[in-house]
């Protein structure tokens, strides 16, 4: 079983899942405290964990929900670094707080 968690903030849903067997990758915009704490709080398990940065996986459509209520600089710097990545930056919803971008990119 493969596990990709987007936006995983502490990584501790990927620390679970590899805990139980799974090849789980943890994403986030900054992955400098995922990182840490993955380091120090990963239990050994039959399953395998790695950090990437959101923007270094390879997908042709990604689809990124945030709550509306965050920074709009954090919104501006999310568009900004997805597209500085190779990625088209579109939102198709912003409804009930919650915005929804499609990120889409080509794979070579």
């Amino acid at each position: 079983k493969r596990v990709l968690e987007l936006g995983s903030g502490t990584g501790i849903v990927g620390m679970c899942a590899a805990l139980l067997g799974a090849a789980a990758t943890v994403t986030d915009l900054h992955t400098d405290v995922l990182q840490t704490n993955v380091r120090q709080n990963s239990i050994t398990g039959p399953g395998s964990l790695r950090v990437a940065a959101l923007f270094a996986l390879c997908c042709p459509v990604c689809l990124i929900s945030m709550f509306r209520d965050r920074s709009l600089s954090l919104h501006d710097l999310f568009v900004t670094k997805a597209a500085e990545c190779g990625f088209e930056v579109k939102l198709i919803q912003e409804e009930d707080g919650v915005v929804v971008y499609r990120l889409t990119r080509t794979c070579s």
